[in-house]
C-alpha cells in the first residue's frame, strides 16, 4: 500500500520523516493519538514504515489530528474541521450550466484553509487565497464566516 492511500485511510496519525524512511503510526482516533501521544497510552492501530516520498496532507478525513515530526521533533500539526458544505453553480467553458458540491475546512494549528471537491483537494495559506481561487474558478464570491 503506498504511503498517500494509508494516509487517506487512518483517522489519525503521527507521520515522522526520518532519513529515507517515513514511519507512520495510525489511530481510531485524535483521542487515541493524543494518549499516546502525551501519556504513552500504547493504543495504536497500525504502523508501518515507508520510503520517504512526498505526501499531500490535504486528504486527510475531516476531524482527523496528523502530527508531521522530521526525526522525531514535532514541525506541524493538522486537523481540519468542515466549516463549510454547499453546491456551487456555474458554467463551464462551454458556456453550459453545472454545479458541483464542494466543502471547505480550516485546521486551527496551521491556520491553512482547504477546498475539497470530487476531483481535488487543495490547501490555502490563508483565506484569502482561498476566496481568489474560488472566485477564479467558479466566478463567484465565496461567503465564510
Amino acid at each position: 500500500m503506498l504511503l498517500q492511500e494509508r494516509i487517506q485511510e487512518l483517522n489519525s496519525g503521527i507521520i515522522n520523516i526520518v532519513n529515507d524512511k517515513i514511519h507512520l503510526t495510525g489511530f481510531m482516533s485524535s483521542e487515541r493519538l493524543l494518549d499516546y501521544y502525551n501519556e504513552g497510552y500504547d493504543c495504536r492501530f497500525s504502523i508501518g514504515i515507508y520510503p520517504k516520498e512526498n505526501f499531500d496532507i490535504a486528504y486527510i478525513k475531516d476531524n482527523g489530528l496528523f502530527i508531521i515530526l522530521k526525526d522525531g521533533q514535532e514541525v506541524n500539526r493538522y486537523e481540519f474541521k468542515q466549516i463549510v458544505n454547499e453546491t456551487v453553480k456555474y458554467k463551464d467553458d462551454n458556456n453550459k450550466l453545472r454545479s458541483k458540491v464542494y466543502t471547505i475546512r480550516y485546521c486551527k494549528y496551521s491556520n491553512k484553509y482547504n477546498y475539497k471537491d470530487s476531483d481535488k483537494s487543495i490547501l490555502f495559506d490563508n483565506k484569502k487565497e482561498l476566496l481568489a481561487y474560488f472566485f477564479k474558478e467558479y466566478g463567484t464570491n465565496l461567503q465564510l464566516s
